[in-house]
């Protein structure tokens, strides 16, 4: 399966199917840009709001870097050092909104490769990779446990990136997501005049903080 059939599917039905790590053909690549093109363009219209600028060029990197992973976890003949030299890392562009949305296009399924990847083995060169990514790009890897401080700046500023990590924190219970207080600002904005909702998630504050949150209620 090619990097645009991948997508495709990815995009349409959830499947996984992989072919096994070739060159990629530029008539390919060219394909695979329009199918997240035109995926974006629809999934921009259930945005919160006004979506960032969507980076055609930023979500083609993301897309090869997850089909590689992908191929890694499914041909099991490769070593740390050719999974190294396969996977294109780091983008060398600046972090801002828009960065982050395009690069979610595909990397909100980080989540569920990396349990993939943890049934196989642990100890699998591909685990730290997806953990490298996760700690990069925490709003794509809401639920993942991060061992290091994360860097949310450039979400927070997005009011509609704010929104999509807010839902995702609560729909996945991420403890420690909330734990910084400009996400418990917003779930208290969120919650407004409806305090059964801080109710329903005051679990997910930490119990040294929850009664700040309800009084600033």
């Amino acid at each position: 399966m090619t990097l645009s059939h991948f997508l495709h599917s990815l995009f349409s039905d959830g499947k996984l199917g992989v072919g096994k790590v070739e060159p990629l053909d530029t008539i390919d690549f060219d394909l695979a840009e329009e199918i997240l093109e035109t995926f974006e363009s629809q999934f921009r219209k259930e945005f919160p709001g006004e979506a960032p600028v969507f980076n055609t060029k930023v979500a083609s990197w993301a897309g090869l870097l997850f089909y590689r992973a992908c191929q890694f976890l499914l041909f099991r003949e490769y070593n740390e050092e050719q999974i190294e030299a396969a996977l294109p890392y780091p983008l060398e562009e600046k972090s801002t909104p828009s960065i982050h949305y395009s690069v979610d296009l595909v990397f909100r399924f980080i989540p569920e490769l990396l349990r993939f990847a943890k049934d196989v083995s642990e100890k699998d060169p591909l685990v730290n990779h997806i953990k490298k990514w996760a700690k990069d790009w925490p709003l794509s890897s809401v639920g993942i446990e991060i061992e290091s401080e994360i860097n949310i700046d450039s979400i927070v500023e997005h009011p509609g990136l704010l929104r999509f990590y807010i839902d995702r924190i609560i729909s996945r219970e991420d403890k420690e997501r909330v734990k910084d207080h400009r996400v418990q600002q917003e779930i208290i904005s969120t919650a407004g005049p409806y305090p059964k909702l801080l109710e329903k998630i005051s679990h997910l504050i930490p119990a040294e903080e929850t009664l700040e949150v309800f009084n600033e209620q």
